[in-house]
């Protein structure tokens, strides 16, 4: 069985939480779905960071959410599902470091880069340091590059992904309500 993580954005203005996911309409049934902030079918890879995110947040009862979202998956608690989790934006973005782009750096032998960059590997795991890789003979260097890189299943690469995303959303929403000020940013994050 497998776990699916839907994430939605919310923002609260003049004391009312609004959900700013476009809606599109799903050609086959006719009806509009909220688009995702984020989606993952995989709790291997998304583990790490819906930990983190549940470390973060709260859970809040289903009246608690904006109307988009009461529309879309109603104010009733099913019996297998968890109650949705609700994560202050600023708490998202304040764990990764101002100016950090990746999580992991050092060198790398360029055979493992050029595995990594097209797809045969989805980590780094044989890597040394600047201090490791001055040790080594000229000749030695050569066969290595500085590299840069996240983790696969660590909660780094998804966190930036969230934050990229919820951006983009403030910056639609705001070109459409730029005289609007806004109180506060939440994700809502269910789990099934």
């Amino acid at each position: 069985m497998s776990t699916h993580y839907f994430l939605y954005t919310e923002m609260k203005v003049n004391n009312k939480w609004y959900c700013i996911n476009n809606k599109i309409k799903e050609i086959d049934k006719g009806e509009e779905k909220l688009s995702t902030t984020y989606y993952s079918g995989s709790y291997s890879f998304f583990r790490e960071a819906y930990d983190k995110l549940e470390r973060l947040g709260k859970r809040i009862d289903k009246n608690e959410l904006s109307d988009e979202l009461k529309g879309q998956y109603g104010t009733e608690k099913l019996e297998y599902e968890d109650l949705p989790l609700s994560v202050n934006f600023e708490d998202i973005k304040a764990c990764i470091p101002s100016g950090k782009m990746n999580e992991y750096h050092g060198y790398v032998h360029k055979n493992i880069i050029s595995s990594y960059l097209i797809g045969e590997q989805e980590d780094i795991y044989d890597y040394i340091s600047i201090e490791e890789y001055k040790k080594l003979s000229f000749e030695e260097q050569l066969l290595y590059d500085y590299f840069e890189w996240d983790d696969s299943q660590g909660w780094f690469k998804y966190f930036k992904m969230i934050i990229e995303h919820v951006e983009w959303q403030l910056y639609e929403w705001n070109d459409v309500n730029f005289l609007k000020e806004i109180d506060k940013v939440r994700i809502i994050v269910y789990r099934y």
